[in-house]
């Protein structure tokens, strides 16, 4: 849908996922013009942007267990 500031910009829609609620991320979202944020639950990754963008978001710690205990791929 366009944007009424730029009828030839297109608004982005991200959906986080509800375990993501208290997350700065999802505060930062919405403070951006032309971002659409709806929270509900996601059976895949922390945050979907449009229909085929999926973002699963780790601390450092979370990404190194995930890569060696071979999680990351599944997720």
């Amino acid at each position: 849908m366009p944007s009424p500031a730029c009828p030839n910009h297109t608004r982005i829609r991200i959906v986080a996922d509800d375990r993501e609620r208290s997350s700065a991320v999802v505060s930062a979202l919405r403070n951006i013009d032309d971002v659409d944020v709806t929270v509900e639950r996601l059976s895949l990754g922390d945050y979907l942007v449009g229909r085929h963008l999926v973002i699963e978001r780790k601390t450092l710690r979370d990404f190194s267990l995930s890569v060696r205990n071979g999680r990351l791929c599944r997720q």
